[in-house]
């Protein structure tokens, strides 16, 4: 064969193969691959105050990727790594900044304390934020790429106090803990009713001794109470002890930690839940508790089930655009009625998707939804 034939033909080879080395230097030829797994980062409160939380969310986290990734063909289609933020906003920081020195495409924060700290760092850097168990609708806006999906405060506010109006208690005590989401909340309160006390306490507070000696000092006939479900366990405890027995209404109580050892039995509280909370009525949530219980032999709670469906969206997606973040970016933004385990999922302008939530009653050792 002619010599300059064969240079012709090799250059020819040489050339295709830089091509597809350029391709997949920048992520266009990636981007493409069939089986290639997305990864997600996911900087959780595993350990801490918010614990509760970071094991509700890891547990639907994998539940929703063992069904994407059955359902996948080839390799699967996410795989997650986990790092704890142990409910602490420095070692959030300090877990995102570590992960931002390995190119992430998608990250997952929860709690509002331990995400806000994280908005500056990802903020115009293209990377998917999914924020989970924040109560605050001021964090999905900061950024294009930021997404939340959970409960919105102010929706828990009118729900309780509509319920203060219609049960006609005009003597309420306020007690809110002092972050962004407390005062959120009770900025919306005070546009409904006008309490006779307003105290605030830290969220690590775990002795409400002083407080519950104020609401009994100051007449009031009922009590609309925001924390963590810690701080509202201790809360519930001291007002029996103390034989405080008024109507309460709290947000964050339908966890096992707030009415353990029958906590809560004598007052009856209320609080702002999801029906998911107090019975599976669709087919979607039956289908998931049935699932949920033969993986970790519990009930779930709604945290478990709304990141659940948080990554089952995801996973929608990236199977639609695969690793093409402007793309998942589009594809979530523009979701609309979503049939999702724990309702329709519907983000609005600002990136966020709220739930409903509805009164619930503890009776009977049980969250039951109540008018």
């Amino acid at each position: 064969m002619n010599k300059k034939i064969i240079l012709g033909i090799t250059i020819i080879i040489v050339a295709i193969l830089l091509f597809g080395v350029s391709l997949k230097t920048t992520g266009l030829f990636t981007a493409t691959q069939e089986n290639e797994k997305v990864t997600i980062n996911a900087i959780l409160p595993l350990t801490g105050i918010n614990s509760m939380y970071g094991e509700a969310q890891k547990n639907g986290i994998d539940l929703a990727l063992e069904e994407l990734n059955t359902n996948a063909k080839g390799s699967g289609l996410i795989e997650v790594n986990y790092e704890d933020n142990q409910s602490d906003p420095k070692v959030a920081v300090n877990a995102a900044q570590k992960i931002l020195t390995q190119n992430p495409k998608i990250i997952i924060s929860t709690m509002t304390p331990t995400t806000t700290p994280l908005l500056s760092l990802l903020k115009d850097k293209n990377i998917i934020l999914l924020i989970g168990g924040s109560i605050s609708a001021s964090l999905a806006p900061q950024d294009k790429y930021f997404f939340k999906d959970h409960a919105d405060v102010t929706e828990w506010a009118n729900t309780l106090t509509t319920a203060v109006k219609e049960k006609y208690f005009t003597k309420t005590a306020l007690v809110y803990f002092q972050t962004d989401q407390g005062e959120a909340f009770a900025k919306q309160v005070n546009k409904s009713i006008i309490p006779i006390l307003v105290e605030k306490f830290d969220p690590t507070t775990a002795d409400f001794k002083t407080i519950t000696l104020k609401i009994k000092e100051s007449g009031a006939d009922s009590i609309v109470f925001a924390g963590f479900p810690k701080n509202a366990g201790a809360i519930l405890k001291e007002l029996e002890e103390t034989d405080t027995i008024l109507p309460t209404f709290l947000i964050n109580a339908n966890w096992p930690e707030v009415t353990a050892n029958n906590v809560g039995s004598k007052i009856q509280p209320f609080t702002a839940g999801h029906e998911f909370d107090a019975t599976n009525k669709t087919e979607k949530a039956k289908e998931f508790t049935i699932k949920f219980k033969a993986k970790y032999n519990k009930e779930p709670t709604v945290e478990s089930a709304i990141i659940y469906d948080t990554i089952m969206l995801l996973g929608s997606k990236v199977k639609l655009c695969k690793n093409n973040n402007e793309c998942i970016a589009k594809e979530l933004a523009s979701t609309h009625n979503y049939v999702a385990t724990t309702g329709k999922i519907n983000y609005d302008e600002n990136r966020n998707s709220s739930r409903a939530s509805t009164l619930l009653q503890y009776k009977d050792g049980k969250w039951v939804e109540t008018n």
